[in-house]
């Protein structure tokens, strides 16, 4: 297997003052500037649609003594990852479980097996971190001091929607497995061991520009939607043709994303980007936000909506779900990926989500596009 060049990352570099987003004055935390696509790095990542088994149940099965598993779900209560996260405890694997609420895991039968077992009000997180060989040391940074000795473990980290419940089986999910990258592991999992106290966020919070490599940020130290509303203006500066962002979510009511698309078509007059929104019932709560983005991109963009008639259940009772959180942008050559837990709510900056940031990785990119393009053809275009 090749290896990457590791650097340990921490989750902040320099912070300049502050900086105006959408109106809201806020501490800006700058990250290089993403690698031109034109030399793409090696993707790591790949993104799997209903495919439980392969994102939990193997690699924690895979799993050896001495190694680590870091799990997160907000309502997490599927029996088959219950089982492998409790025999993995009992052969000796380093297990940690955190939950938003005791209803619905099995906290008595993994506390049993040696599960350590955390409840987080507000978490809404969905991750799932795995060093599948023992360690020398567990501690942060660690884990490169052992690459150096020769012990490289084995790392798998998933991210995405996936709630891990018997509904979520039947629902639009996504997670990204991102295999064999330590630094991307270890920021991840620096995450996992500094979870905020409560739901809301604690400390100081900062707008994050694209990090060089890929990288996961927290709503406990990061303004998620104007950060992400940031990504969406970059196209503002370009006037590149064929310019697109496809963005994803369940429910949707930020104002930061709506005036980052009326911003993009006040600037942009000609070449101008196409946007595509695919979003589930539920977001036609919010249609004049809705009806704010077609008046403002015209024939430039279309809303997509999941299950929009409700008809599709699962076991005649529960509405099925368009519940990935994805966007994926093309400017110019660049291509940039964002995975996130929450959905594009302000509700979502103030329970603990992550956003995962993939830069420069074309196949990842792809691999979504080809998916969401599967998905319009499921849903009704939203038409005012």
């Amino acid at each position: 297997m090749k290896k990457q060049n590791l650097v340990v990352i921490s989750l902040f570099y320099v912070l300049s003052g502050s900086f105006s987003v959408l109106g809201m004055a806020v501490p800006l935390a700058i990250m290089p500037a993403a690698a031109a696509a034109s030399e793409p790095a090696e993707s790591h990542s790949q993104a799997l649609f209903h495919m439980r088994s392969s994102i939990a149940v193997e690699d924690i099965d895979a799993t050896h003594a001495g190694g680590e598993i870091r799990f997160e779900s907000p309502f997490f209560s599927d029996r088959d990852v219950v089982e492998a996260l409790s025999n993995a405890a009992r052969r000796g694997v380093d297990v940690s479980v955190h939950i938003s609420s005791r209803s619905g895991a099995n906290i008595h039968k993994m506390l049993q097996a040696g599960v350590k077992v955390k409840v987080i009000g507000g978490l809404h997180a969905k991750r799932c971190m795995i060093i599948q060989r023992p360690l020398r040391k567990r501690k942060v940074g660690d884990i490169l001091k052992n690459i150096e000795n020769g012990a490289e473990p084995e790392t798998r980290v998933a991210v995405g929607s996936d709630n891990f419940t018997f509904c979520s089986r039947f629902n639009k999910e996504m997670m990204v497995v991102t295999r064999d990258d330590l630094a991307f592991y270890e920021a991840h999992r620096e995450l996992f061991m500094t979870p905020p106290s409560g739901g809301k966020a604690k400390r100081r919070r900062v707008v994050v520009d694209t990090p060089e490599k890929p990288m996961p940020v927290g709503s406990r130290d990061v303004f998620m939607n104007a950060s992400k509303a940031l990504r969406l203006m970059k196209l503002a500066e370009s006037d590149a043709p064929g310019d697109s962002i496809d963005i994803a979510s369940m429910t949707f009511d930020n104002e930061d994303i709506v005036e980052a698309i009326e911003r993009v078509y006040t600037v942009r007059k000609k070449n101008r980007p196409k946007f595509r929104l695919i979003l589930d019932r539920t977001a036609l709560r919010h249609k004049d936000l809705l009806d704010r983005i077609k008046r403002a991109g015209g024939s430039d963009v279309s809303i997509y909506i999941y299950n929009e008639d409700a008809s599709k259940r699962t076991s005649g009772r529960y509405v099925q779900l368009q519940h990935t959180k994805t966007i994926t942008r093309s400017c110019g050559d660049d291509r940039l990926v964002i995975v996130s837990t929450g959905n594009l709510t302000d509700h979502s900056d103030s329970d603990f989500n992550v956003d995962a940031y993939y830069p420069g990785d074309v196949r990842l990119f792809d691999d979504i596009r080809v998916y969401n393009d599967s998905l319009v053809t499921e849903c009704a275009l939203y038409t005012g």
